[in-house]
């Protein structure tokens, strides 16, 4: 594996749960009873765009219709609201992310963060940029478009590798199946081949593992389906290397019947 890369911030920082938060304070601001669960969240998060999400769920959920000046003023007080929990400190990484990606830095892997454009995720960006620091790219994306990647710091060294060569990526995303089931959150973790250190359409997809977190030694995760990359509870940078074909065949050992023990 030579690139580790981070499909969402939302992989990264519960950027859904800030939101949510952020919208409950704006609702009891304004003296609304309303609260959105996080399984309520889930389901509004499918229809784009804030306000089209407040209207539709006070029309179907309160039974009301609210005018573009009450959603604006929702909305309006939910960023001011996610501002200060910004401010008080209220970003935290999800399990075992930095202690996944001080492994990736020991080894000399490559770590990306593809990151949206929307104004949510900029300021979680600017208020967590200590923390993520330790990211060798940035890549932000808006409307669809990926835009040049960012250097945080200098590119690991490699030896006896060029830059034409494909590139083995772990890529760790959304398990958009759960996620389209109302599940609770989880990651689909994923190697490809990317060519040119472009991280667009992939090529060569190799194996896949469904896991609820990458694990801490006191917060164990799941593994849900697909290759099981977890040791104990931890999704390791060694064994997310597991999903590379091309790695567990340079690392397996001989046997005496003449193939590979796998």
């Amino acid at each position: 594996m030579q690139t580790l890369l981070f499909g969402s911030l939302n992989t990264v920082i519960d950027v859904e749960s800030l939101q949510r938060r952020a919208f409950n304070i704006a609702f009891s601001t304004l003296g609304l009873r309303w609260h959105w669960q996080a399984n309520t969240y889930e389901r509004l998060s499918k229809i784009a765009g804030e306000r089209h999400r407040v209207a539709w769920f006070a029309e179907h959920h309160e039974g009301i219709r609210v005018t573009c000046g009450l959603a604006d003023k929702i909305c309006w007080h939910k960023e001011l609201a996610l501002t200060q929990l910004l401010e008080r400190n209220h970003v935290r990484t999800r399990p075992g992310v930095l202690r996944l990606l001080h492994e990736a830095t020991d080894a000399d892997v490559e770590t990306v963060l593809q990151a949206g454009g929307s104004a949510d995720e900029q300021a979680i960006l600017m208020y967590a940029r200590n923390t993520l620091e330790i990211f060798n790219t940035l890549k932000i994306q808006h409307d669809e478009h990926l835009h040049q990647a960012s250097a945080l710091k200098p590119q690991p060294v490699r030896h006896g590798t060029h830059d034409q060569e494909p590139r083995s990526t772990v890529t760790i995303s959304l398990n958009q199946q759960a996620l389209a089931h109302n599940a609770n959150f989880s990651y689909a973790v994923r190697c490809c081949a990317l060519s040119h250190y472009k991280y667009g359409p992939a090529h060569q997809k190799r194996r896949q593992s469904l896991i609820s977190h990458l694990g801490e030694p006191d917060n164990p995760a799941r593994h849900l389906s697909g290759l099981n990359i977890l040791q104990k509870g931890i999704a390791s940078l060694r064994s997310l290397s597991s999903l590379d074909a091309k790695e567990t065949l340079r690392q397996a050992e001989p046997v005496q019947s003449g193939g590979f023990r796998v």
